[in-house]
């Protein structure tokens, strides 16, 4: 699942991060099979200058769950889902459609994800706590300055194994949606 992550200005000599206002949120599910410690989140983020023509750009589309429980093994390169408590197949999710070829590079390590997400406590110069504490998730690539710059909030639950991002989805080769 993804989220676009919208805002416009001089952002090349500036880490690309977004803050959660719940603090435990990148560690509340895993992106692997045990407990690594290391967010389920991530932000990629696509350049210009990664694509050679529009037609690559990431396409986002909203769809329920029911419409992604349904995707043919032809369309469909999502995980395997399985509907939580309390959720309702009418429910829905925004995906992105990414190239393999693509997303390849993005895609954090499961190394790097220890690096990629801290919680923090913001203080007054004094060193006394302002306020309640927020997590930070911070890509893993710089904008290229003057272009355009794309960032997704993408959800890794479960997506690695044996320390590598699980390319193959529901068994086939894949990104996040396509």
């Amino acid at each position: 699942m993804a989220r676009k992550i919208l805002s416009s200005g001089q952002h090349s000599n500036a880490l690309p991060h977004i803050n959660l206002q719940r603090a435990t949120l990148p560690w509340e599910r895993l992106p692997g099979q045990a407990d690594e410690n290391k967010s389920w989140l991530a932000l990629l983020l696509f350049r210009e200058s990664d694509f050679a023509n529009g037609e690559e750009r990431p396409r986002v589309r909203t769809l329920t769950l029911r419409e992604l429980l349904a995707m043919p093994a032809a369309t469909a390169r999502v995980p395997s889902l399985t509907p939580e408590p309390g959720q309702q197949e009418s429910n829905e999710a925004v995906v992105i459609d990414v190239q393999r070829r693509l997303l390849e590079p993005l895609v954090p390590t499961l190394a790097e994800l220890e690096f990629l997400a801290h919680a923090h406590v913001r203080k007054s110069t004094s060193g006394v706590p302002e306020g309640e504490a927020e997590a930070t998730l911070i890509s893993k690539r710089l904008p290229d300055p003057g272009g355009r710059n794309d960032m997704y909030l993408v959800s890794l639950e479960g997506r690695y194994r044996n320390e590598a991002f699980d390319f193959m989805a529901r068994g086939r080769p894949s990104g996040f949606a396509s």
